[in-house]
């Protein structure tokens, strides 16, 4: 199940809070349309520094394409609100499957990934 798992993400580290704001309104009822069947298990993880989607596929290939297709959910979020930001997903966006969405999942849970160390 590992190399079906993936995660979708953008934080503080290279993306304006601008963004993780208008982010912070695609509910997860949007974001399980967007998906439909193709996850078999989906978390949204949103706080003021990250806007995160962890989910599971059915297959490592359906991994890889779900996490095209969030990012361009998060895309047209920010174009909604007619707001000039939606270039601004790119830069910091990050994507990662398998062992390298375990090893960020860690990295998050144990709060390295926090603006302060250790601050949950």
């Amino acid at each position: 199940m590992l190399e079906r798992s993936f995660v979708v993400g953008v934080d503080h580290h290279q993306t304006p809070i601008e963004v993780r704001e208008y982010l912070a309104n695609l509910s997860e009822d949007q974001l399980s349309q967007v998906v439909g069947g193709d996850v078999k298990e989906m978390m949204l993880l949103s706080t003021c520094n990250r806007y995160e989607i962890y989910g599971v596929a059915s297959s490592k290939e359906q991994a890889i394409t779900m996490s095209e297709t969030l990012l361009e959910a998060m895309q047209r979020q920010l174009g909604s609100k007619g707001t000039p930001l939606k270039g601004e997903i790119k830069k910091g966006v990050y994507q990662k499957t398998g062992k390298e969405m375990l090893h960020h999942g860690f990295r998050v849970a144990s709060s390295l990934e926090s603006m302060v160390v250790g601050e949950l």
